[in-house]
């Protein structure tokens, strides 16, 4: 096995024949395999069987493994192999190849990945989906929360993560107990039919540390697709229910969504019912707080969070009176940095596409006595060649959605006297697609810097960093 494919499998490529996958497989094992040609247009073969003849030195030890799930969960198919090689691995896969086939120098720009800490790897993640099922044996049904396999619907129970905090855990486990005993059928997605979707749970984050505390702030979110009337005679009997097994610290939420297909929520007003707390959370960021709602959009790594938004701003070297724009701001996070970095003289402006997202930043920023921040709803594609700016900002962030940047983006910005640019990306590829279109505008790459924000999972966070000179924008 020479590579892994974004799946988790391991890739075997030859001279003479294709890639071939073969799940289960590791980069440095040696296996003996049988398996199918590629579908026509197909770019892979795929492995139906296999056996390991030699295994690779980067294995994990299975008497100490990262996860015990490791393998048979989907959530992290790279947590069999020591995280240093998974770290290479991703940053050559991810990020120095996809430069390198963009024409760019990947030695001259790629900076040292910023990796997770090997000690610190339990209790990370503030936030969590998960999935109900119902085992029977011996005719008992017990009923549990987990994740899906890899590559099927198939639920692994999985409430003992160890990227989620305790009270998740306990909060899972309660909850899996409690529905059943509500009689919440399960959703059965062919159908449409049955009531609970899904679990989704998240922490009143310390971001920067992840030291227990005996000051929970938790919020657990069960979405349904169908749930009694609030004040009937069933609403009461399934609230009194789910309420008392409810740990200490945590709000619980019903969450309507009846839409079929992958979307978590809905958000259509009033989808949310409180059943107890108060249906959010704060979570700490960087000396600023924010409220976190079942719909927030929120870096799910508490550890690396800091370390990401410290790579991207420290790299804008900003002053006291710097206007900055900050597109696809999201709850405005970054802005709200942004603005305490800049003080009073300065400006920032956050430009967002949902409006309730713009919603929840005004509020943030109003809560951290910040009155130098101003947020504008819609497309940045269309909000932005229209925005009457106080003061011509010279400096941006970038952080979009994993589709990147929409087409005319690079030449508006381009019209403003921008001369230093920080793209936030969750997609390498669509990264560089970018910055190859921001170049034909006098942007010149300076470096990136790959964040491991998801150690286990063939993913990477990257922060791009862009010049232009001062006389550029008109």
């Amino acid at each position: 096995m020479t590579g892994l494919h974004p799946s988790g499998a391991g890739l075997a490529r030859s001279e003479h024949g294709p890639a071939v996958l073969v799940a289960g497989a590791l980069p440095g094992d040696r296996v003996a395999a049988r398996w199918t040609e590629p579908a026509p247009g197909g770019r892979f073969g795929l492995a139906d069987a296999f056996e390991i003849l030699e295994e690779s030195e980067h294995r994990v030890d299975p008497e100490y493994p990262r996860c015990a799930l490791a393998g048979r969960c989907g959530g992290c198919p790279l947590a069999r192999i020591d995280y240093a090689t998974e770290l290479e691995l991703k940053t050559k896969a991810l990020v120095a190849d996809t430069l390198a086939e963009a024409g760019f120098e990947a030695a001259r720009v790629l900076r040292p990945a910023l990796g997770h800490d090997v000690g610190k790897r339990a209790g990370f993640r503030n936030k969590a989906i998960l999935y109900p099922v119902d085992l029977t044996e011996s005719g008992t049904t017990e009923r549990r929360f987990g994740f899906f396999e890899a590559r099927s619907h198939r639920v692994v129970p999985a409430e003992d993560c160890p990227q989620s905090p305790d009270w998740m855990k306990r909060t899972a486990r309660a909850l899996a107990r409690a529905t059943l005993s509500a009689e919440l059928e399960l959703y059965d997605e062919t159908s449409g039919t049955g009531a609970l979707r899904a679990l989704l749970m998240r922490d009143g984050a310390r971001f920067g540390s992840i030291e227990p505390s005996s000051d929970v702030r938790g919020l657990a979110v069960l979405v349904v697709n169908d749930f009694p009337p609030e004040g009937s005679a069933e609403f009461e009997r399934i609230a009194r229910t789910l309420v008392s097994a409810m740990p200490e610290g945590v709000s619980l939420v019903a969450h309507r969504n009846a839409r079929p297909g992958n979307a978590l929520l809905s958000f259509e007003p009033g989808a949310s019912t409180v059943l107890c707390g108060r249906g959010a959370v704060d979570a700490d960021l960087l000396g600023l707080t924010f409220e976190v709602r079942p719909e927030t959009f929120l870096q799910v790594n508490s550890l690396q969070t800091p370390v990401l938004y410290d790579a991207a701003l420290d790299a804008l070297h900003l002053s006291p009176g710097d206007a900055v724009l900050d597109l696809y701001c999201g709850v405005g996070t970054i802005s709200s940095v942004l603005a305490r970095a800049v003080g009073p003289e300065g400006r920032v402006t956050g430009v967002e596409l949902v409006e309730a997202s713009v919603e929840a930043a005004r509020a943030n920023a109003k809560r951290n006595n910040l009155a130098n921040v101003r947020f504008e709803a819609g497309p940045v594609e269309t909000v932005l060649p229209r925005l009457a700016l106080e003061r011509a900002p010279t400096k941006a962030v970038l952080d979009p959605a994993y589709k990147g940047l929409a087409d005319s983006v690079p030449a508006v910005l381009a019209k403003l006297p921008i001369t230093d640019l920080v793209y936030v990306s969750c997609n390498p590829k669509t990264l560089v697609r970018d910055v190859k279109r921001l170049a034909a505008f006098g942007f010149e790459l300076e470096s990136v810097t790959p964040v491991d924000l998801f150690p286990g999972a063939f993913h990477l966070e990257a922060v791009a960093v862009l010049r232009r000179p001062g006389d550029a924008g008109s």
